[in-house]
């Protein structure tokens, strides 16, 4: 009797460990499929995103319903978030793609994984920006506003301070007036130089003056000098 006892012991404890084995296996299981399932949601939720962008870049205009983007066998093999459909609402400047989570947690979650996305209330919302035509140009990206209140700024009558930037690859610079530590330049052309030290290799000038003088002076008289002194030789006076 004790025997049998061990025996149905023995089989009790095996069932228990069977069961928790499958039951681990289960949740296992089931942990991979909805791994599998969320990945899934992502991946088709981008391809919905990309085919909405498309369809408005090549129709001029957003598409209305889901169904303007895929045909029904293509809407049947599509994996849908929560499998609810994508429902589309037209903003001002782009069109939402949104559906409704379980939880808030579980809409938090999506749009993490998805760039752009975002959450209002339970609801993860994807929006698809309006594309801009191939033929567009930057001028809506980058321009300059009218100042009523400061017309100076209009004519960029204003100082440019770069913070310690360079500005590079000037083709022409006119200017009144440029305050700077240090000039390296292939040619320098200027009417005036106003300098406390320069110091050249060659200097090529129709005149040089000092406060004293100018070289066109010094030149002058030195030429006389030299005429002075050739009539002196002719009369034998110098030597």
């Amino acid at each position: 009797m004790r025997q049998q006892g061990f025996v149905m012991l023995e089989v009790i404890t095996a069932v228990v460990i069977v069961s928790s084995l499958l039951l681990m296996i289960n949740q296992a299981w089931l942990f991979k499929s909805s791994q599998q399932q969320r990945q899934g949601w992502l991946v088709d939720a981008e391809q919905v995103n990309l085919a909405a962008s498309d369809f408005w870049a090549e129709n001029g205009a957003p598409p209305g319903t889901i169904r303007d983007l895929f045909t029904e066998q293509e809407l049947a093999i599509l994996r849908f978030p929560w499998h609810q459909e994508w429902q589309f609402t037209l903003g001002e400047n782009w069109l939402e793609l949104s559906v409704s989570a379980p939880s808030l947690d579980q809409a938090q979650w999506f749009v993490r994984q998805i760039a752009g996305a975002f959450v209002r209330g339970n609801e993860v919302v994807m929006p698809v920006w309006q594309p801009r035509p191939s033929n567009a140009t930057n001028e809506d990206y980058l321009h300059r506003l009218e100042q009523t209140d400061a017309p100076h700024l209009n004519t960029m009558a204003t100082d440019l301070d770069m913070g310690q930037f360079d500005i590079i690859d000037i083709n022409n610079l006119d200017t009144q007036r440029l305050t700077v530590e240090t000039i390296r330049a292939d040619e320098l052309e200027a009417t005036s130089v106003k300098t406390t030290e320069l110091i050249v290799t060659t200097v090529y000038a129709q005149d040089v003056i000092t406060p004293t003088t100018s070289l066109q002076e010094v030149s002058d008289r030195l030429a006389e000098y030299i005429q002075l002194w050739k009539q002196c030789e002719l009369q034998g006076k110098c030597s």
